[in-house]
């Protein structure tokens, strides 16, 4: 199937690398476990401060799934557990000491039952990998009908997916393999261009192509239009190109896959600095930066969905991109007052509005320009939205609690990225992302059982 979106926004912003490049970042003297990424999670830690630890070692238990295990990316000494309000766990430090591997027995999935699969799957900390339809929560040990994987990106600086493929190509259709013994519905989206071999090849994936502005990229379009979901009982599983490498390094090599490649990219980095990095899970963001940053916000993430870090911080579970946007809360005097030929707008409020914004970059700092508000315009949202879903309407059922309402409206069929854009254009200064995130863990607490 080939996806073709119209509705969308491609943002062009300043701080790309120029370079395709990938430059190899050395072991850290720290790595660490992001836990804060799994923020409805409650953990059973299996290791304690001071025990020595292994890569792809199991460090802590889910404590209402025993078995889902998350696993360390380095090898060392646990130095510290990082908490945050509540004590809830943030960041399991590790004191690196060389690269020793913990060896998980590899399954012969060619023989394996499906049970069999996705046990050593959740004890090789593969879980935490791979995200669950509906309610976009950690798969769990139900079986899923369909699986997608994506192999494109349309947020800004995200890296090419081709890139983690360099020197993984084995490994990433062994991990195809592995996840078509699990459903006879594995698919594969790529961009419309894509000429990469291994995905262009694959082998025992159902290949589609999409075309579009962002968010064309999102795993909720390509099951809206390949696999929709229809009930409470499905399951679906989401993951990336890396994912799939971490997957087939499992179990071709009884290894776990601690390394990717990722984008410096913002108009705070200075031009030879903006560049791509092969570095590894949890990697510490001082020893990415070669420069200041002064007066400067660094996101973990891509900037629609990312999280502020310190520079004395580390990168998320899954980000792939640091980015450094200008921290400024300054307005402009009588600014409304301009023609606005170099601000950015959506709906045409300056005058730039009508220029090609394909043609155009546009610098961006921290500053909301506005306060929090009621809902004023639906049709502004709907601009973006690519899938039949009334943006305004599922949020204010979601604020209401009205799951009910909200199954109608399309909560099974999108997590909290697919409101990014609505979030980033919202003249109302809602955050759409933050209460689609809750509402969708409110739900699946209510309704799905794992």
């Amino acid at each position: 199937m080939h996806i073709r979106i119209k509705k969308g926004l491609d943002i062009l912003l300043k701080g790309m690398p120029e370079s395709s490049e990938i430059l190899q970042k050395d072991m850290p003297n720290t790595l660490a476990l992001d836990l804060g990424h799994f923020a409805y999670t409650r953990f059973n830690f299996i290791l304690k401060i001071g025990d020595s630890v292994k890569i792809g070692q199991p460090i802590a238990e889910d404590k209402h799934l025993p078995g889902r295990f998350f696993v360390s990316p380095a090898s060392g000494k646990i130095k510290a557990i990082l908490r945050g309000e509540k004590r809830r766990p943030l960041k399991v430090e590790i004191e690196v000491s060389g690269e020793e591997y913990f060896l998980h027995e590899p399954c012969d999935y060619t023989k394996a039952s499906k049970e069999e699969i996705l046990k050593s799957m959740a004890q090789g900390g593969l879980l935490p990998h791979i995200r669950r339809r509906p309610s976009n929560t950690l798969a769990s040990f139900k079986l899923p009908e369909a699986i997608f994987v994506k192999a494109l990106e349309s947020a800004p600086f995200m890296p090419d997916p081709a890139l983690q493929l360099k020197g993984n190509e084995a490994f990433f259709q062994e991990g195809l393999d592995v996840l078509a013994k699990l459903t006879d519905k594995l698919h594969l989206v790529c961009h419309k261009t894509c000429a990469e071999e291994a995905f262009v090849n694959a082998q025992n994936v159902q290949k589609h192509t999409a075309e579009g502005p962002h968010p064309v990229a999102n795993p909720s379009l390509h099951i809206y239009h390949i696999c929709p979901l229809m009930n409470l009982n499905q399951c679906v599983w989401t993951l990336d190109v890396n994912d799939v490498i971490t997957i087939g390094k499992l179990f071709k090599e009884g290894k776990y896959h601690n390394t990717r490649v990722i984008t410096l990219g913002g108009e705070g980095f200075h031009k030879e600095n903006r560049r791509y990095l092969r570095v590894y899970a949890g990697h510490p963001v001082q020893d990415l930066l070669g420069e200041s940053l002064e007066g400067q916000r660094l996101i973990s993430g891509d900037p629609f969905v990312g999280e502020k870090v310190e520079k004395d911080g580390y990168l998320g579970f899954s980000h792939y991109v640091l980015t450094s946007v200008k921290e400024s809360q300054e307005r402009q005097p009588l600014h409304f007052m301009g023609l606005g030929c170099g601000r950015f707008t959506a709906t045409k409020t300056y005058l730039s509005g009508f220029f090609n914004r394909k043609k155009h970059t546009f610098q961006f700092t921290t500053h909301k320009h506005g306060e929090v508000r009621a809902f004023v315009d639906a049709d502004v949202y709907q601009n973006v939205m690519p899938m039949r879903i009334p943006v305004m309407d599922l949020v204010k059922a979601v604020i209401a609690e009205d799951f009910e309402k909200a199954m109608e409206l399309g909560l099974l069929e999108v997590s909290e990225d697919d409101f990014a854009l609505p979030t980033f254009i919202c003249p109302s200064k809602i955050e759409m992302t933050n209460i689609i995130r809750d509402g969708l863990q409110n739900f699946a607490t209510q309704y799905i059982s794992d």
